[in-house]
């Protein structure tokens, strides 16, 4: 069972920790129970009396409750009302006439939201299109490049499993995202002994090569499907089993380069509009060093709504941008240790109870992930008793029942 799936039979030990006489002992004593790695504190918000507990110390995989210490931290270090910015930027000039002599850079910081249809910000490149109108530009002599500068590469976690790489919880982290940086297959499973056909792609990517190697056999007895691929390699592995005439499947994956596809769309709505670029698209990993300046601006919505997406729906690919982007308050480009520095310093000034905590990256999706009951309660505390966002915090918080 993935990791994403395990906060919930948390959850139900907590609920019944509260209704039963002896909850822990209980538990614990079950058979199958007395080797497992448990780490439980049930505390009283008010008070700080302790209700229940059991090793409250011990360190645990946290799974996805692992996105509370990001989203906290992101409240804490940047505010409730904080927006992401992503700079529309030229290495050349506009003359009077509308030729704009130069590239085009999209310069990502980490903004998540980009023409995404859980923000309803899928209008973004006809609003840039607009705004690059009023300044004038009728022609772009140079190419739209997609700036991946501001993260120090490592779109992918060398922490997370396999299975994981490539699907839509667990996507490649990027400066530029685009489109929830997901893309959503709809496969036909046909007679037995044959491959699952790919009926539709949204969005759709013409160039995207997809080795098929899924079959549809009866020797199964669940739907195992999987697509796999690395980041910024425009191929994807269709892979796994699906119980034959089963008509319509649907799965999602990641993009496989959401910076790019971001260029290339943008040029296509500026050609539609009759705004001629003569470049094509591409992208950088690395800043070249080019004195740019700034055409206009993008912000994203303000962070409350991203972390109440985040919690509410244990949102991985939200929960990675915002620790990637805390690791550029440490220096840029921003790298994974620098992202896990940050949080774990941030919390050791407040919490002491963090310095024992392994902290590998922002969703829990890491097996190496480490957090007992008794940090997961002190920072649940702190942000109730202490911190000046508690308002944006509590109402991101999921509510049982």
């Amino acid at each position: 069972m993935p990791i994403r799936n395990t906060l919930l039979p948390l959850l139900l030990l907590l609920t019944a920790a509260v209704i039963s006489a002896a909850p822990v002992d209980d538990f614990c004593d079950r058979p199958g129970m007395r080797t497992a790695n448990i780490s439980l504190l049930v505390t009283d918000s008010r008070t700080g009396e302790t209700v229940a507990q059991y090793r409250s110390q011990n360190i645990t995989p946290p799974a996805s409750t692992m996105k509370l210490l990001t989203t906290a931290t992101a409240l804490e270090s940047l505010g409730a009302d904080f927006r992401f910015t992503t700079y529309v930027e030229t290495d050349g000039t506009v003359s009077p006439n509308g030729v704009l002599n130069g590239n085009i850079y999209i310069r990502g910081t980490g903004d998540p939201t980009l023409c995404s249809s859980t923000f309803h910000t899928e209008r973004m490149l006809l609003e840039w299109q607009q705004q690059l109108r009023q300044i004038g530009v009728k022609t772009v002599k140079g190419d739209i490049v997609a700036d991946l500068s501001a993260f120090c590469g490592d779109e992918l976690n060398p922490q997370w499993l396999w299975e994981d790489i490539g699907s839509y919880y667990g996507p490649g982290i990027y400066p530029l995202s685009y489109k929830d940086n997901t893309v959503t297959l709809r496969l036909y499973a046909g007679g037995e002994g044959t491959p699952l056909r790919v009926m539709e792609m949204t969005p759709q990517l013409d160039s995207l090569i997809i080795d098929n190697r899924s079959l549809c056999t009866g020797r199964i007895a669940q739907t195992d499907i999987y697509l796999r691929g690395q980041p910024l390699v425009n191929s994807r592995t269709l892979s796994g089993y699906v119980r034959p005439n089963r008509g319509s499947i649907v799965i999602k994956g990641d993009l496989p380069n959401p910076g790019l596809m971001l260029a290339n769309d943008w040029i296509r709505q500026l050609r539609t509009a009759g705004i001629s670029v003569e470049g094509s698209g591409r992208y950088t990993l690395q800043a070249d060093g080019t004195k740019r300046t700034t055409l206009f601006t993008h912000q994203s919505p303000p962070l409350r709504e991203i972390i109440a997406q985040t919690n509410l729906h244990s949102n991985n690919m939200l929960a990675e941008h915002l620790f990637r982007y805390l690791g550029t308050l440490n220096g840029k480009p921003a790298t994974l240790e620098q992202s896990a520095a940050y949080v774990q310093a941030f919390w050791e000034k407040r919490i002491p109870s963090v310095s024992t905590a392994f902290i590998f990256d922002g969703s829990g999706l890491s097996p190496k992930d480490g957090i007992s009951a008794g940090i997961l309660v002190d920072l649940l505390r702190y942000m109730d008793t202490q911190s000046a966002q508690r308002e944006a915090w509590m109402a991101s918080l999921p509510v049982s029942g």
